[in-house]
């Protein structure tokens, strides 16, 4: 089993970097390692004493703009989503009207489908 980057922190194994951390007090702040040579080398926090948990790495500038990228790209993949969603909406009501009607015969359903599709070209 892996151990979680609190638990490398507390042995003293944390990889040498930046790290964002939640203190005693609650709040998030970025700290890095440093290195002790005490007895043998290992890492900790310039701020262990405050620290409580290491919660994850701080990216490269790199790793940041692939991830502003990608979070650009999940925007479009959600307004999409949510447009499909109202369409859904809309068809879906066309088609329950349509059950309603006491005649199933295909003027019915061309006049039902046509108004649903009109509504939809609204939809933004």
């Amino acid at each position: 089993m892996t151990k979680t980057l609190t638990e490398q922190w507390k042995d003293g194994e944390l990889p040498i970097g930046h790290y964002y951390v939640k203190r005693k007090n609650g709040m998030v702040f970025i700290d890095n390692t440093i290195l002790q040579f005490d007895e043998m080398p290992i890492t900790k926090l310039a701020w262990s004493d405050k620290t409580e948990e290491v919660l994850a790495p701080v990216p490269s500038y790199e790793q940041f703009i692939g991830l502003m990228d990608d979070s650009k790209e999940l925007d479009k993949a959600y307004d999409k989503i949510n447009l499909l969603g109202k369409k859904l909406a809309i068809a879906t009501k066309a088609l329950e009207e349509y059950a309603e009607t006491e005649t199933y015969d295909w003027i019915d359903s061309q006049v039902v489908a046509i108004q649903a599709l009109k509504e939809m070209e609204g939809v933004k």
